[in-house]
C-alpha cells in the first residue's frame, strides 16, 4: 500500500517532468498494481519450491533495482515498465507472497496475533505513503 499511495502525491511532477499525457499517467499506479496481483500465486509457488528466505531476498533485490530505475526513468514507457517490475517483486511483490503471516502458523492465538499485526502494518501503509511523499 505504501508503494501505491506514495506515488499519488508525485503524479503532478511526474506528468510535468516526463511529459505524460493524462491518459498515460494512470498507468504509473496501475502497472504496479496489476503486476503485484498477477504475481501473488506465482510468488507463493516459487516460495514452496525455492524457499521463503531465498525468494524474499531475491524479491528485495528486484524491488531495490526497480526502485532505482524508477528514479532514473527517462520516459513514460520506462517509468511504467519499471513500476510494473517493482510490482512483480512483492508479496514484497513476488517475495511478499512468500512471507504471509499465516503460512506456517498454527490456528489459534499465535496466528490471530500475526494476522492482526500484519493487517495493521499493511493498512497504515496507505496513510504513511501520503505523509512520506509530502515530506
Amino acid at each position: 500500500m505504501l508503494d501505491i499511495s506514495i506515488v499519488n502525491v508525485a503524479l503532478p511532477s511526474i506528468r510535468t517532468d516526463l511529459h505524460f499525457s493524462q491518459e498515460s499517467l494512470q498507468w504509473v499506479i496501475t502497472a504496479y498494481s496489476i503486476f503485484f496481483g498477477g504475481f501473488l500465486l506465482l510468488g507463493g509457488r516459487l516460495a514452496d519450491l525455492l524457499g521463503r528466505r531465498r525468494l524474499f531476498m531475491a524479491g528485495l533485490l528486484v524491488f531495490t533495482v526497480s526502485s532505482l530505475l524508477d528514479g532514473l526513468a527517462w520516459s513514460e514507457g520506462s517509468l511504467i515498465a519499471f513500476r510494473g517490475f517493482a510490482g512483480s517483486r512483492r508479496r514484497d511483490d513476488v517475495a511478499r507472497c512468500a512471507v504471509d503471516p499465516d503460512d506456517d502458523l498454527r490456528r489459534g492465538s499465535e496466528r490471530n496475533r500475526a494476522l492482526g499485526i500484519w493487517g495493521a502494518v499493511a493498512g497504515s501503509g496507505g496513510a504513511v505513503g501520503v505523509l512520506l511523499a509530502a515530506c
